[in-house]
């Protein structure tokens, strides 16, 4: 049986996440969390590989009340009739010492409480939710300490009674979750888990699942000497994919509002143009990464430094999946302020007002030295103003020839 995609408008996505804790002030945030979510919905929502609609993708993060979350989840559950998609990241801890129930600390809870685990998200519950959800096909993927607890043979029940079912933890019962992902913004696992997603793999297959990507992602977390991730599944699930192999992508053109600021006579806008290319650069593979490095190189020798900087930020991103911090916005400026191919009149005129000073000082100065050598007051300054002319043409000429013929106006760059 061929692998196939969600059907967008009968499949749901919950990504459930805690970036920040205030009822426990000594417990480290997570912002690594807030980065998996967003970039996950990006990858599974992409309109031309993704599996999923973006209207249907449900993003909570640092929800402090877990009856909301689970109320969240229980409409997708509902709603949902293909693919139900449930992504778990934050602190967790297991419930006592004596089961293997997982709680999921939410941003209120504090754990120095006598029933901390009130204020938490118990998977006991959210598990419940998926068992009765509508959906044919449920994955589940836990990125957090202990994640291995939430895998069916460790609570020692099915999963779900459902026509097809997948876990997947990024550690085992007992393992501890890695926050920080060696060159990505994200987590360890879902760094990795999303370097496969939007690169794509080596390989025929057009389409991509999760029991496909495994032993990838259990060897790069192994290579890297990060815990070990686990899977669970049944039935038919492995047939479902969620994502294209960006890979195989051969067709892919820059968007035409990109191009167009590519091309674009002002600094500011192609840099701007830059830097979104270089965010799609991250988002494909294959052949579509090569185009986008190769229009980023051809840009390396751009007029403007400005552009010039942002192109070897953004290739560097590009190269080592990266995320390029996002640069101060620039103030919108009418066109002839920022780029006097334009308007050249405009950079024309400003060695005269520069300039102009100087040959009135010169003027002055003139006159009265020659008055100091007993020249006659009239004759003292009219021999002064011809001096000082003299002067302003000579720095005018001076200014224009040292002024690049198309270069940005003063201001724009350093």
């Amino acid at each position: 049986m061929p692998l196939r995609l969600p059907y967008p408008s009968q499949s749901r996505a919950v990504l459930i996440g805690t970036s920040t804790y205030t009822g426990m002030p000594g417990t480290a945030t997570l912002p690594g969390v807030r980065n998996n979510i967003s970039d996950l919905i990006n990858v599974l929502a992409d309109p031309v590989n993704g599996g999923f609609s973006r209207d249907n993708c449900i993003s909570l993060i640092d929800e402090p009340d877990p009856e909301v979350i689970l109320q969240k989840l229980d409409e997708a559950a509902e709603q949902a009739q293909d693919v139900l998609l449930v992504y778990l990241a934050a602190h967790a801890t297991p419930k006592d010492n004596v089961s293997n129930e997982l709680a999921i600390l939410l941003s209120g809870t504090d754990t120095t409480k006598r029933r901390w685990w009130r204020d938490a998200l118990s998977y006991n519950d959210t598990r419940q939710v998926l068992r009765e959800s509508r959906a044919r096909n449920t994955i589940v993927i836990v990125d957090t300490c202990f994640a291995g607890r939430v895998l069916p043979e460790v609570l020692g029940t099915d999963l779900f009674d459902v026509g097809g079912a997948y876990t997947l933890a990024a550690v085992g019962p007992n393992g501890r979750a890695s926050a920080k992902h060696w060159s990505r913004q994200n987590t360890a696992f879902t760094g990795v888990l999303l370097q496969f997603l939007s690169e794509g793999v080596a390989g025929p297959d057009p389409l991509l699942s999760l029991p496909r990507i495994y032993p990838l992602l259990r060897a790069e977390l192994t290579a890297h000497e990060y815990p070990v991730p686990h899977q669970h599944q049944t039935n038919e699930i492995e047939q479902i994919a969620i994502v294209r192999n960006r890979s195989q992508v051969t067709d892919w053109t820059v968007p035409k509002e990109i191009a167009e600021g590519l091309n674009s006579l002002i600094p500011t806008v192609r840099r701007e143009a830059v830097a979104a290319l270089g965010a799609l650069g991250r988002g494909v593979g294959g052949v579509a990464r090569d185009q986008v490095r190769t229009i980023l190189t051809g840009m390396v020798a751009d007029d403007s430094n400005l552009v010039r900087d942002e192109v070897r930020h953004v290739l560097d991103a590009v190269e080592n999946g990266v995320a390029r911090p996002a640069h101060p916005v620039w103030p919108r400026v009418p066109e002839v302020d920022l780029d006097p191919r334009i308007w050249p009149e405009r950079t024309r005129s400003r060695p005269a007002r520069c300039w102009l000073p100087v040959g009135v000082v010169a003027w002055v100065a003139a006159a009265l030295f020659l008055w100091w050598r007993d020249w006659i007051i009239w004759q003292a300054a009219i021999a002064g103003l011809a001096i000082g002319v003299l002067g302003w043409l000579a720095a005018f000429a001076g200014a224009r020839l040292a002024e690049p013929a198309a270069g940005p106006t003063q201001g724009e760059e350093e």
